[in-house]
């Protein structure tokens, strides 16, 4: 259980990192999960451009919804 957490903080630190970073400069590209996650490296274009940025984010969003359905079902 100790690696998970592990795993969830430097995951959670990353992406705060990554978007303090992407504020800080005005660069979307370094807030884009494609990037942030590394699917960049097997297509290097989905890291770059606003538009692959609010792709990425409809698409970590919709992640993050399936799991909050999931857990809530699990609860009831």
């Amino acid at each position: 259980m100790a690696l998970f957490y592990t795993m969830l903080l430097s995951a959670a630190l990353h992406l705060t990192i990554a978007l303090f970073n992407a504020v800080r400069n005005g660069d979307v590209n370094q807030a884009n999960m494609f990037h942030i996650l590394g699917f960049d490296m097997l297509w290097p274009e989905l890291g770059k451009g606003s538009l692959n940025a609010a792709i990425s984010t409809v698409a970590i969003s919709a992640v993050w919804f399936y799991f909050y359905i999931m857990i809530n079902r699990h609860k009831k």
